[in-house]
């Protein structure tokens, strides 16, 4: 159930369509969905189980200014990210994506070839070469900024709105799935 602090913004109105219109597209999907929306962003959260994974998603907008007013106010910042958290795998091998020049300094130069800059990659040695391949794709189709797996557990944080949840966890899974992270 999502919480709605209503107002007269067109902001609002667009924030709570987006919800209106992910919440049913993900409910399609059997996720289960709590949050909130105002004219200042939203926050959605959705659960589900698929084939024998955790999957929990985190979709958030804030937006806020120096002034008060969003329309008008070239200082206004408005923050779209997400979150997905997948469990219940069974790898033997650990992968870690971030953004930091620095320490994209001390990764390898077939990683730094793979990542757009300022991206970092760290892999262990265990890890299929084509999992990596796959990944990479992964991370610049969907503007995914921070990926990390590590004991039966991958979080990602990509940037938003995504106008099609659904597809994105559905492409989510088969990378899961199909990338060797859950043999």
């Amino acid at each position: 159930m999502i919480d709605y602090l209503p107002s007269e913004s067109d902001i609002f109105t667009s924030n709570k369509m987006y919800c209106e219109t992910t919440c049913a597209a993900l409910k399609d999907k059997g996720y289960s969905i709590k949050g909130s929306c105002s004219s200042y962003g939203y926050t959605l959260l959705a659960q589900a189980k698929k084939e024998g994974l955790s999957l929990n998603l985190k979709l958030e907008k804030n937006q806020s200014t120096q002034g008060g007013n969003v329309m008008f106010n070239p200082g206004a910042v408005n923050t779209e990210v997400g979150q997905l958290r997948i469990e219940g795998l069974s790898t033997a091998f650990t992968i870690r994506l971030g953004q930091s020049g620095l320490v994209r300094l001390f990764s390898t130069p077939e990683a730094r070839m793979i990542i757009p800059k300022p991206a970092y990659l760290f892999w262990t040695k265990n890890c299929p070469a084509d999992t990596i391949q796959k990944l990479a794709l992964f991370v610049k189709t969907h503007s995914v900024y921070a990926f990390k797996l590590n004991r039966g557990k991958v979080l990602l944080k990509f940037d938003g709105p995504k106008t099609n949840i659904p597809q994105f966890l559905s492409e989510a899974l088969n990378l899961v799935k199909n990338a060797g992270f859950n043999s």
